[in-house]
């Protein structure tokens, strides 16, 4: 990500790492990644010049912590080491700092600080945390709301489907039909992406459902399906469940049933 101030430009690493439950060591496997982000920008620099970068970029780690609770784990490197409070006196000025940057959403929002980001960021947050602390209220109309704000903002379709999906597959109160019905009239390509996908796990949710009836019905009279034999329900479970009823009916075991598959 580029950054300008008055004394120039410069270009940043930001490593976003998705947090459930609070890690002791947290800093530490931060500090893992953005060790490794700087030693693949000196490789590359290298292949590139033939020679190593004399400075680096900055690389931030970013915590997005989805926990049902506010973080209570260490937010330094410096709570990981096993030093007594002397000893961290006289070594800190020769141990690696980090202080870790969390976006907590299990605290609310008027208590994160405030600062700025865009529609579409603030949806796909949203959605991380209704997939943990889901509330009916507001499901449909908070996400429409910032999704009609996102008009101006580049790769909106993309975010959009894919923060659509999330609440579709983590939140059961969720309803993409709800949302379309909020979205701004004016909207028409958002409810284009939205149609499309709406669409789509539909017919995903239709074809889950047949492949769980094939698969119980295997269960029920022939024993447990092997995992080859399932994914191979799930791969053909779209073409109907007429076919599969017939050879699970006319098999008399689980290895009759897999010879009567087709090749």
């Amino acid at each position: 990500m580029p950054l300008v101030d008055r004394e120039g430009e410069a270009f940043v690493f930001i490593l976003v790492e998705h947090q459930s439950t609070p890690d002791p060591l947290m800093a530490v496997r931060v500090l893992i990644y953005a060790v490794g982000t700087s030693s693949r920008f000196i490789e590359r620099h290298r292949a590139k010049t033939g020679r190593a970068p004399r400075r680096l970029p900055a690389a931030i780690p970013l915590v997005v912590h989805q926990g049902r609770r506010p973080w209570s784990g260490p937010r330094s490197l410096a709570e990981a080491f096993d030093l007594s409070p002397a000893l961290q006196a006289v070594l800190g000025e020769h141990l690696p700092r980090l202080t870790l940057l969390i976006d907590d959403l299990a605290v609310p929002d008027g208590e994160r600080g405030g600062r700025t980001q865009r529609a579409l960021t603030a949806a796909a947050l949203l959605a991380m945390r209704a997939a943990r602390t889901p509330a009916t209220e507001g499901l449909a109309e908070r996400p429409a709301a910032l999704i009609s704000a996102s008009l101006d903002e580049p790769g909106r379709a993309e975010v959009v489907a894919t923060v659509v999906e999330y609440l579709y597959t983590q939140v059961d109160q969720f309803s993409p039909s709800r949302l379309l019905e909020t979205i701004d009239a004016t909207d028409a390509e958002t409810k284009e992406v939205l149609m499309t996908v709406a669409d789509r796990l539909r017919a995903e949710g239709r074809v889950e459902g047949r492949a769980d009836a094939i698969l119980e019905l295997i269960r029920q009279r022939l024993g447990e399906p092997s995992a080859s034999l399932a994914a191979r329900v799930v791969a053909d479970a779209g073409e109907g469940t007429g076919p599969w009823f017939e050879r699970i009916l006319a098999a008399s075991d689980l290895a009759d049933l897999e010879a009567r598959l087709p090749d």
